[in-house]
């Protein structure tokens, strides 16, 4: 990296874009002092624009935090991230500071690259309503009222929304998923200069990527002062997406009044929302009383379904395409994806996985090749291997009882645990195992 190029950059420093970048990185200013060799005081100095660093601290910089020379260099369209208004962020209590940060700075050159492209094509507008703000007071009711509404402004009957992603991209917000950067974030949105983004988490299962889509989306409509972790807030941005998911309208009829797992299971892949959420739902439509709802809740958890409800799989992803279409609209002048990154002053990586959201989803299958061959049969959801029952080396045996039985089906681990599973019961039941544990059969 030429010293000779930063000292042509060194006069237009932007303390701003250090302190993003810094951000990004996940570094605190004394970690990021230490790796470039000057003091945690230097470093302030620079990122308060009341000193700039020297053309070798310049490259040093460059090189720590994966940032081009260009990239430091002044566009005068900003001096803070704050200057675009603050973030939805969920429960502040549960995310780190530096966590926040690092998911902003994301958003915010994802906003870089959106602009770039803005200049050269047209997105879809932006058709929020600008009259269904709420106040702190508002009730349960007028906030199904305005799920309504949107409903009806976009064009929406009652059914299911087919992708909720690709809903919130035709009305022009635009949308980005991320993994590294939002590992201790849940889903978050913020404006900037191109409009409104929607950054989800894309660890989430696809029935918490959806809801969680909705939930911002409540925030962008409803709320015009942002209160990071504000709890009337986060709980009306939650009815809202339960009310806009799943309009009163036409769910209510089909919940169960009582739970049923196989048919909350088929409501679930119906509507593409949690079987939890669509417990909730009953609750506050007065489908499911409060106390059956508080058994059916007791029943997954028993169930171990409260994380990820594996026992009802919602296959499939909803992937971001508005950024790869503006792209690909440009083909024809043979500008690519070089040529973005490079006007953008953005790592061809990181426009790329913005751009194509290009995340594979689909599980890795891993085969061990020095595994002897084994005679082995399935029973329920667990292997057998020479008659003996035996854990699967995912760490989880499920059963599922075919037929009822008066007699458990017992497994014992390693530590000499005795599990049982209630044969009696048609739901699906699970637990888990350490690799070294050999259950026995009954």
């Amino acid at each position: 990296m030429s010293v000779d190029l930063a000292r042509a950059y060194a006069g237009l420093f932007d303390r701003f874009r250090l302190t993003v970048a810094r951000e990004f990185a996940a570094l605190t200013k004394t970690e990021l002092a230490a790796r470039i060799g000057v003091t945690p005081a230097a470093l302030t100095q620079y990122e308060s624009g009341n000193s700039r660093p020297s053309a070798a601290t310049l490259v040093k910089l460059s090189l720590t935090l994966g940032q081009s020379i260009e990239f430091f260099a002044a566009d005068g369209q900003r001096d803070r991230l704050t200057d675009h208004g603050r973030a939805f962020f969920r429960s502040l209590r549960s995310t780190r500071q530096l966590d926040r940060s690092r998911a902003e700075a994301r958003a915010f050159f994802v906003s870089e690259v959106a602009d770039c492209l803005i200049r050269r094509v047209k997105l879809p507008e932006l058709t929020l309503p600008k009259d269904l703000h709420i106040g702190d007071d508002t009730s349960q009711e007028t906030i199904e009222r305005r799920a309504e509404a949107l409903r009806s402004h976009w064009g929406l009957s009652g059914s299911p929304i087919p992708n909720m992603v690709r809903l919130l991209e035709v009305h022009g917000i635009i949308v980005t998923r991320c993994t590294v950067e939002c590992a201790g974030v849940d889903a978050f949105s913020r404006w900037f200069r191109p409009g409104p983004i929607v950054v989800l988490n894309s660890t989430k299962s696809l029935d918490r990527l959806r809801f969680d889509a909705a939930h911002e989306l409540a925030h962008l409509l409803l709320h015009a002062d942002v209160e990071p972790g504000n709890k009337v807030l986060e709980d009306q941005a939650h009815a809202f997406a339960a009310a806009f998911l799943m309009p009163r309208s036409v769910i209510r009829e089909q919940l169960p009044q009582r739970f049923d797992p196989f048919r909350y299971g088929h409501l679930k892949r119906i509507w593409g929302v949690s079987v939890q959420a669509l417990l909730r739902r009953a609750r506050d439509l007065r489908r499911m009383s409060d106390a059956t709802y508080r058994r059916a809740m007791i029943t997954l958890s028993q169930m171990n379904e409260r994380t990820n409800e594996r026992s009802f799989p919602l296959p499939g992803t909803e992937r971001a395409v508005l950024l790869r279409k503006a792209l690909e609209a440009l083909e024809p002048q043979s500008y690519t994806i070089h040529d973005l990154a490079a006007e953008a002053r953005l790592t061809e990586s990181f426009v790329r996985e913005t751009v194509f959201d290009d995340e594979e989803a689909r599980p890795t299958i891993r085969l061990d090749a020095m595994e002897p061959p084994t005679e082995q049969r399935r029973s329920g959801d667990y292997i057998m291997r020479g008659g003996e029952r035996m854990a699967k080396k995912t760490h989880t045996v499920s059963f599922i009882a075919k037929k009822p039985t008066e007699t458990p089906v017992k497994f014992k681990t390693s530590d000499g645990e005795v599990v049982k599973f209630d044969a009696m019961k048609p739901q699906p039941q699970r637990v888990r195992f350490q690799a070294k544990d050999k259950p026995k059969g009954r």
